[in-house]
């Protein structure tokens, strides 16, 4: 495809398209939506929408109104003799808050129905397991396997594989010892918000790094130089990515970067957190903007009301929702944490996780291969900055 070389933005994004098109990487024969290929490319949706119009021109893509984009002359391929498939994706949801109201994993689960449907398949829900992988993967009643958080047993799981001997974190062990009974099924896996090393499972994450880098430049930009972030303990493997991700970017930026963390033995020690940013908030060299979820955040101005303190006025907040903060369902978050609407955010998009999950467990069914590199989607967040960020008093 000879595609103009121009410096503009829709031409360089419609020539990458054309070669993943070229090396199969949409093997449902459709293209992501206008809005994911918008987030996925942090470009414009004029951009996006040029660049598929072009695709179109030169003869790749065909775009149905109400449909999509497809490629091209797509067929779908035909399935073997000896594989027989069930239409039916084994969902296992190892968050513990899939059914919680607002949660992340509430509406990652009910988004990756939708995805599944729109392939013609259908989620059966098995519960973890620590010591068996579900009956429908054992038996192969399914097709795959997507696996939705991080597997966290009470008890030490036995028997782990050989290129986890020797390694004393046991919460990772327990995670890839799940994993492992599932891989060996022989069916593909794709585990989303999962931070296993299983060189044999796909893996859908948030990507920290940059929101982190994002919102940090914006912060310095406003003349910020010292930045609170609480989370949570960093044996976690989901807490210690994004305490490691802000860590990384203050160093980048020069900035001093102070952790208000805290240890989960069972139920989350808010309390520790709280008392940690009260007195941090208390102190002469106090940090001018803080990172915080939005229940700690609740907590933090409960504890301060009760010590007859007040949270710095000039303080710029930024909360790391899993619930969309300006949806309609979100409204309970807003008001439990006491927020106000322009409350800048970090926002983990779990249409966007389901979307690209169900892709790539599609593609793994139908047989195709990716490079090791290619096993992990890093997903960018949605980061809403608003008055809520200002420059230190």
């Amino acid at each position: 495809m000879q595609i103009d070389t121009k410096s503009y933005l829709y031409t360089k994004l419609a020539q990458h398209l054309a070669g993943e098109i070229k090396q199969g990487a949409f093997p449902k024969g459709k293209l992501p939506t206008e809005q994911v290929l918008k987030e996925t490319h942090q470009v414009s949706i004029v951009t996006v929408r040029k660049a598929l119009a072009l695709l179109e021109r030169e003869g790749l893509v065909e775009r149905r109104h109400g449909s999509g984009t497809f490629i091209y002359g797509w067929k779908k391929p035909k399935t073997g003799s000896r594989f027989k498939k069930t239409n039916l994706v084994d969902y296992i949801p190892c968050a513990g808050s899939e059914y919680l109201p607002g949660s992340f994993f509430n509406f990652l689960m009910q988004a990756v129905q939708t995805e599944t449907s729109k392939q013609d398949y259908n989620c059966v829900i098995s519960p973890p397991d620590l010591y068996r992988a579900p009956t429908p993967v054992i038996k192969k009643r399914v097709d795959g396997v997507l696996v939705a958080g991080n597997f966290y047993p009470h008890d030490t799981a036995q028997d782990i594989p050989d290129y986890w001997q020797g390694v004393p974190d046991s919460v990772h062990k327990d995670n890839d010892h799940y994993l492992h009974q599932l891989v060996c099924s022989g069916l593909p896996v794709v585990a989303v918000a999962n931070y296993s090393k299983h060189p044999d499972v796909h893996s859908v994450r948030a990507d920290f790094d940059k929101a982190f880098a994002q919102v940090l430049q914006q912060l310095k930009e406003l003349g910020h130089r010292h930045v609170l972030y609480t989370g949570g303990d960093e044996q976690w493997p989901e807490f210690a990515n994004r305490v490691h991700a802000f860590q990384r970017q203050c160093k980048a930026l020069c900035m001093q970067a102070s952790l208000a963390t805290y240890p989960s033995h069972g139920d989350y020690d808010h309390d520790l957190a709280v008392a940690k940013i009260c007195h941090a908030l208390q102190v002469e060299d106090r940090p001018s903007a803080l990172i915080v979820g939005t229940g700690t955040f609740k907590k933090v101005t409960e504890a301060m009301e009760k010590l007859q303190l007040t949270i710095p006025s000039d303080l710029s907040v930024l909360m790391v929702s899993e619930a969309p903060i300006g949806a309609d369902w979100g409204q309970a978050w807003r008001q439990y944490a006491g927020i106000e609407d322009d409350i800048a955010s970090i926002e983990l998009p779990a249409p966007h996780f389901a979307e690209l999950a169900v892709q790539r467990l599609m593609a793994l069914i139908d047989g195709h291969s990716f490079s090791e590199e290619q096993r992990v989607i890093k997903i960018p967040l949605r980061i809403q900055l608003s008055n809520s960020i200002a420059a230190p008093g």
